[in-house]
């Protein structure tokens, strides 16, 4: 057993050295500054279209890096207000930041608000169309919600993206034992 001034230490450093690496991955991932191609749904359900997408500038893409951050350390910290208040400044400087959108769902999760989740892991899905994290989460939610054909479609999808991953098989043929549909269930 470690000296309890020890233990301080290294839990100290141990939160620096994960706040060091999820820094370190954002800032590679964002490095190309790059605005998601894809459209995105408004909170009405309205699409807009890549073309209303602007590139962001140095200054702003930094801006938006610095407002990420502070959201990342809310949420690692478990202020989930401040977390969700953050992600929403995150919105405000670039409404089609897919990362933003991501992380607000799975905090809505978190919270058991699915309908919330639901339309942020929409959104994030539409904005990176091929990211099977934000398929996996919204295939998710629509099924803790019930939304059982929805669900069905994005598993679906994700089987044909990613027909390696026996998780998507097991749902999906969950999912249509779950309606009756036991000949599909099997041939899944």
């Amino acid at each position: 057993m470690l000296n309890p001034a020890l233990q301080i230490f290294w839990m100290g450093n141990l939160a620096k050295i994960l706040f060091l690496q999820i820094f370190l991955l954002l800032a590679a991932s964002c490095k190309s500054g790059k605005v998601a191609s894809a459209g995105t749904l408004d909170k009405g359900g309205k699409k807009h279209s890549s073309s209303q997408s602007m590139a962001l500038t140095k200054e702003e893409r930094e801006k938006v890096d610095i407002l990420f951050m502070d959201a990342e350390k809310a949420k690692v910290t478990e202020d989930w207000d401040q977390a969700i208040s953050d992600y929403n400044d995150v919105l405000a400087a670039d409404p089609y930041n897919a990362d933003a959108h991501f992380q607000l769902a799975q905090i809505y999760v978190n919270q058991s608000k699915l309908s919330d989740a639901e339309h942020e892991a929409a959104v994030a899905a539409s904005l990176d169309e091929g990211n099977k994290w934000y398929l996996e989460t919204l295939s998710e939610v629509l099924m803790n919600e019930g939304k059982t054909g929805q669900a069905m479609e994005i598993f679906k999808m994700l089987i044909t993206k990613f027909p390696s991953n026996p998780d998507y098989y097991l749902n999906l043929a969950f999912l249509f034992s779950k309606q009756g549909q036991y000949d599909n269930a099997i041939k899944v």
